[in-house]
């Protein structure tokens, strides 16, 4: 993947000043200055039963370590999965999840909209690694316990590569069909059609990103396999450190 060019700081469109640098030569990381604040996930009665029905499940899974020994990316298309799996690995290694899409949403409610995907191609327009700095940054200092999903586009991709120490990326691969039934099923408080997802996403090349991951997963297979092959990965990275 290739990377980016130095930005200047710029006021993003939550009115939060983000102070920033890309990777230079040097192999320097970025300073950040400041970055807006987490975001307190909002979700519906239906969300906070998965969440306890991915928790359940989890637990009879085998803990990994008492602490993920890397940082984990996940990505993927729309509708494949991503946050239900760094949830369910999340529960098994002990580890956060940081969603780039918090900062959508966030900025959607800010603004008084409710089509999430024209929200982030606004954002990714002003500021093309705005949701993955602002997803470092909640991380703090404990990045390499922590697990990031939903980069969009290479930009956001190559900027949490060259900022988390070793990461485990993550690919998530899914049909059009399982994606289309899973979007079927969901109950989305916003205004996004499954045409304009799938437009924005070939627009930011999405799909190339999972060819790029160090580990690749059939989003059909369940949910304990797809959670384990991943612990699985994890667990040996803490056995070779």
């Amino acid at each position: 993947m290739t990377g980016c060019a130095q930005t200047e700081p710029v006021v993003d469109v939550l009115g939060l000043r983000t102070a920033y640098a890309l990777p230079e030569a040097s192999g320097q990381g970025p300073a950040l200055v400041s970055a807006p604040g987490s975001a307190k996930r909002q979700g519906d009665k239906a969300f906070r039963r998965r969440t306890r029905e991915v928790s359940a499940g989890a637990s009879t899974m085998t803990r990994v370590t008492p602490c993920i020994s890397r940082p984990v990316v996940i990505v993927g298309r729309h509708s494949s999965g991503k946050s239900t799996l760094a949830r369910a690995v999340a529960a098994a290694a002990n580890a956060r999840v940081f969603e780039l899409g918090t900062g959508v949403r966030k900025a959607a409610r800010d603004r008084g909209l409710r089509n999430l995907v024209g929200v982030a191609h606004d954002l990714l327009a002003e500021n093309p690694i705005y949701l993955a700095v602002a997803a470092i940054h909640r991380a703090g200092g404990q990045s390499n316990r922590c697990i990031f999903v939903g980069a969009r586009t290479a930009v956001e991709f190559d900027y949490l590569l060259a900022n988390l120490q070793n990461p485990l990326t993550v690919g998530l691969k899914a049909t059009t069909k399982y994606r289309r039934r899973q979007w079927n099923h969901r109950h989305l408080k916003f205004s996004d059609t499954w045409d304009e997802r799938e437009w924005r996403e070939t627009h930011w090349e999405t799909d190339k990103l999972i060819q790029h991951c160090e580990l690749i997963i059939d989003a059909s297979d369940d949910l304990e396999i797809k959670s384990s092959q991943i612990c699985e990965v994890l667990l040996n990275s803490t056995q070779l450190t």
